[in-house]
């Protein structure tokens, strides 16, 4: 069984599960209210420690917590803000790169389901295996339209296996699985793997088209200069959505013409609007494309008054994707002077407003990722989340 809604929370970010807190804590941007009756109500579910969500009942009050401690908040935003206001787009939870074991992955995407997001995704890095983990929690957590890899590098992977794997996990998932896939970066490659990165965009476009038709249940026939398949897969499964991580402009057309669009990393509203749309546009111009694109958007947050700490860590974070040559040349697009200010830091109404321009921007899809330098900010944020998602 999963631990309460805020156990839950600092039990997924730390290594080691901590206790349940006690009493009540306080959003940034959000009044809190006291006063309300209790009850416990609605189906039984397994990720609240006595089967059943709980909820209050007060005038304004929104259902917050699913444990044992109560607290309520009522948001004092803009009022063009209204509660669960989505902007248009798709809400995603961002379950990170640190997930550990498959359990943990589904401690996240019960969060997911919790707080209220519509999807929930799992970076590849040295953790678990995204799409094995996804395929073995996606039943758990029926609430969300829809799991997702943000991103599988495709390098040291073969299309005909990869796709074996994909489509297993989309039988397991029922459907609702889509494949984050990008090269990965030059450092990546060459050093860890020990393989070439002299022919990126050729490597991932001869690995679509191997892997791309297995995916949609047909035959793969292909021969390229670096990657080929010829093979048939017998897997009971749906087709497979792809996103493909891009930010030079032959990669962003190529997603725009072929695949379902594009999964962004350190691209704020300013650089989605002027730089990655029109890119994709034109590459779906070209092949005559009339089916609507996909921008996914990841966007880091923490609701907080106390900005010193959670703007270090952002500055931390930055400086990491900073080194990297692709992401570097992306984020000129934005025109920021600190790359740190993509993290959305502040109270909810602030962030809230950071979110909203991505809707503006042509952003069809956020994938948040809580980012804070501790619990209380850490707790805040999903608080904050959960009171205007519920």
């Amino acid at each position: 069984m999963c631990p309460g809604f805020k156990s839950l929370i600092r039990h997924q970010f730390q290594k080691r599960p901590t206790s349940h807190l006690r009493g009540a804590f306080s959003v940034p941007g959000v009044k809190q209210r006291q006063g309300s009756t209790f009850q416990e109500s609605g189906p039984a579910h397994a990720g609240s420690p006595n089967g059943r969500l709980r909820h209050f009942s007060g005038k304004n009050d929104i259902f917050m917590l699913r444990g044992s401690t109560p607290a309520i908040w009522r948001t004092n935003r803009k009022a063009s803000h209204m509660t669960n206001d989505r902007f248009g787009m798709g809400w995603g939870m961002a379950g990170g790169t640190t997930l550990a074991s498959v359990e943990r992955a589904r401690e996240a995407a019960i969060l997911a389901e919790q707080t209220g997001f519509d999807s929930f995704w799992i970076s590849h890095a040295a953790g678990v295996d995204s799409v094995a983990a996804l395929g073995s929690i996606g039943r758990d957590v029926p609430g969300l339209s829809e799991v997702g890899t943000s991103v599988v590098p495709i390098y040291g992977r073969h299309p005909v296996a990869f796709a074996q794997l994909v489509r297993t996990a989309q039988n397991a998932t029922g459907g609702r699985l889509t494949l984050g896939i990008g090269t990965g970066n030059q450092g990546y490659v060459e050093d860890k793997l020990g393989l070439s990165f002299d022919q990126p965009y050729t490597y991932a476009r001869e690995f679509i088209d191997g892997l791309e038709p297995l995916l949609n249940g047909t035959p793969a026939d292909t021969t390229g200069s670096l990657v080929s398949a010829h093979a048939e897969l017998d897997i009971e499964a749906t087709p497979t959505p792809i996103l493909l991580a891009a930010l030079g402009p032959r990669m962003l057309r190529f997603a725009g013409s072929r695949l379902q669009g594009t999964t962004l990393g350190q691209c704020g509203p300013r650089t989605i609007a002027s730089y990655i749309l029109p890119h994709l546009r034109e590459g779906a111009e070209s092949s005559g494309r009339k089916s609507p694109l996909r921008v996914l958007a990841l966007v880091r947050i923490c609701v907080t008054d106390d900005t010193a700490p959670a703007k270090a860590l952002a500055r931390e974070i930055s400086a990491h994707y900073q080194a990297i040559p692709s992401y570097a040349e992306a984020t000129k697009h934005e025109g920021l002077d600190d790359p740190s200010d993509l993290h959305l830091i502040g109270t909810w109404p602030k962030v809230l407003d950071g979110l909203a321009d991505y809707g503006e921007a042509g952003a069809t899809d956020l994938r948040v990722q809580v980012v804070a330098p501790d619990d209380k900010s850490r707790e805040a944020t999903y608080a904050a989340l959960e009171e205007y998602l519920s």
